[in-house]
């Protein structure tokens, strides 16, 4: 793997109902943090706090989440520790291949843009069939522009766009949620 200048990848897992499991791969630029135990911790319990009040109690976040130093060759790996914990909403969750699309952007075109697919979705946060309910859509980019202040003021590390084709990442500079369910078909065959 390529040096990649101030970032880091984390890799945080989810368990669902019936045997579902789905990963989040984060990317993040160095604002002031380390890559340390107790920093990545914090990262990582900063992102549950975040995950899992939008999602179902069938979905619970992994315990174990590694994070990646890709400013060293060969990188340096640790893996952050957490109490894994259900999610908040109350709700049976809808197909383990729905996920809610977070879309982010660090400005300058398609190479600066990403997204994160969040799973666990309970039926709750549905309209219309297959639209997150505004409230939802809301807290979604509520929460994840909380997400963003609170790991920069707790842990200096900023969410970031990673780009494969010039090898760089970008601090995200603009969130925004998609009203309309996502469907992952690559999740299907995960499914027990």
């Amino acid at each position: 793997m390529p040096v990649v200048p101030s970032t880091i990848e984390v890799v945080v897992e989810y368990n669902g109902a019936g045997g579902a499991t789905a990963a989040n791969v984060l990317h993040f630029v160095q604002i002031g943090g380390s890559f340390n135990q107790s920093t990545m911790d914090d990262l990582t319990a900063e992102w549950e706090l975040f995950a899992r009040t939008l999602m179902s109690e069938d979905w619970i976040m992994s315990s174990v989440n590694r994070c990646i130093d890709l400013r060293e060759d060969p990188p340096d790996e640790i893996f952050a520790q957490n109490t894994p914990t259900a999610g908040a909403v109350l709700a049976p969750t809808l197909p383990a291949q729905c996920a809610v699309v977070l879309s982010l952007s660090g400005g300058g075109g398609r190479r600066r843009s990403g997204r994160i697919y969040l799973p666990g979705i309970a039926e709750s946060s549905i309209t219309d069939g297959s639209r997150l309910d505004p409230t939802m859509q809301a807290a979604c980019a509520d929460g994840l522009d909380q997400f963003v202040l609170d790991a920069v003021t707790n842990t200096g590390w900023l969410l970031a766009v990673y780009s494969r084709v010039n090898g760089t990442s970008v601090g995200v500079s603009s969130i925004s949620v998609d009203g309309v369910v996502d469907t992952q078909r690559r999740r299907v065959s995960r499914l027990a």
